[in-house]
């Protein structure tokens, strides 16, 4: 909710300058420290339970080195393949706003969606919302701040005046939807799927 609230405060002179790349940076480093230290006092793992052997750590290594290389051909290839959906896009006369905000509100969700579908198919029931939650907050706040400490980002008039509010109220709803048992239940996914 802080967040949003920052968010539409920031965007009320129709611009994110340099100044608010920096707000949103910090706003950002402060999130990633709070959620350390919360995360760090909540994981009360024991040592015993870690396999520290030379195999486990070359295979981590090795994954995370072939994640890289995915995670770069993929970036990529959504760049050549997004510039040339923005020339068809010209060629029909197509609204690249509405394209714009369907890629990039995909890219952001897809690697949680994938993931939380992944845990159900696994059996795992326990999908957690924080997670998915403080994903968007770190994605939204450094991708803002550090595009705007680039190049200023114009904010178009309805964005602050109707979509601002609409975020506000679905996160009012989200929050409505998560006190009574920390559960979302299908009814309540319907309807923020609905929404949007």
């Amino acid at each position: 909710l802080l967040m949003a609230i920052l968010f539409h405060v920031l965007s009320l002179n129709e611009v994110f300058g340099y100044y608010d790349g920096i707000i949103l940076l910090i706003f950002c480093v402060c999130f990633i420290i709070l959620d350390f230290l919360k995360s760090k006092n909540d994981d009360k793992f024991k040592e015993d339970n870690i396999d520290k052997s030379f195999k486990f750590r070359l295979s981590n290594i090795l994954l995370s080195i072939l994640g890289l290389i995915i995670l770069i051909a993929g970036s990529i290839g959504l760049s050549f393949g997004s510039m040339k959906l923005i020339d068809y896009l010209k060629l029909f006369n197509s609204n690249k706003f509405l394209f714009s905000v369907f890629v990039i509100t995909t890219g952001i969700m897809l690697p949680n969606l994938v993931r939380c579908i992944y845990r159900s198919v696994k059996g795992n029931k326990e999908i957690h919302i924080l997670k998915i939650i403080r994903s968007n907050i770190f994605t939204l706040t450094f991708v803002t701040g550090v595009v705007s400490l680039v190049k200023p980002i114009y904010v178009p008039k309805h964005v602050i005046y109707f979509d601002n509010y609409v975020m506000l109220l679905l996160i009012i709803a989200l929050s409505f939807f998560l006190v009574p048992n920390l559960t979302l239940t299908r009814k309540n996914g319907i309807f923020l799927l609905g929404t949007y």
